[in-house]
């Protein structure tokens, strides 16, 4: 999954760059927009990601989206978590847990995932700050289905080489 974000940048860019990323992946790689419901729709994605300050998912949910899109939804503490299957959200993503250039460290990451149970019924990413070298400590201490990286891409002197590497870490574990 390739998530598009691009705060602050006005809605015609931004889906005018959704378009672009949809053209450049792969056949079957999923698409989401981050924060934005109508770039999502106008950019032709297969989903949003939302957080605590955009719209919510219940009220995605009451739009009319097309088959099997996608509502993934940011949780910072336990409560969120457990809240999030009923809110409509497909997926999670949980953090932050390092700090970044974009996720500070103000969330209680790490204590909301000691209480996840094993029937969780959502998929779960960790988010923040998430690099190679942190992987194995991240991926082996908490129940995820895998993690959310930008910096670690997007500051990368060769970026396809810092994808290929996080893609070699994670498929060794």
């Amino acid at each position: 999954m390739v998530q598009v974000r691009a705060k602050g940048v006005p809605a015609g860019t931004f889906a005018e760059a959704v378009r672009r990323v949809r053209r450049a992946l792969a056949e079957g790689t999923l698409l989401v927009a981050n924060d934005r419901l109508d770039v999502a729709l106008a950019g032709g994605a297969d989903g949003v990601h939302v957080g605590a300050d955009d719209l919510p998912p219940e009220a995605v949910r009451s739009t009319n989206l097309p088959a099997g899109f996608l509502v993934g939804l940011t949780c910072h503490k336990a409560e969120e978590l457990r809240a999030a299957p009923e809110r409509g959200a497909n997926y999670v993503g949980v953090g932050a847990f390092f700090a970044s250039s974009t996720k500070d460290v103000t969330s209680n990451a790490r204590e909301a995932l000691l209480d996840l149970s094993d029937e969780y019924p959502l998929p779960v990413y960790g988010i923040g700050g998430i690099t190679s070298e942190r992987l194995t400590e991240v991926m082996g201490s908490f129940r995820l289905s895998g993690v959310v990286v930008s910096s670690a891409i997007q500051r990368a002197d060769n970026p396809a080489d810092a994808a290929r590497e996080l893609r070699e870490a994670l498929d060794g574990l």
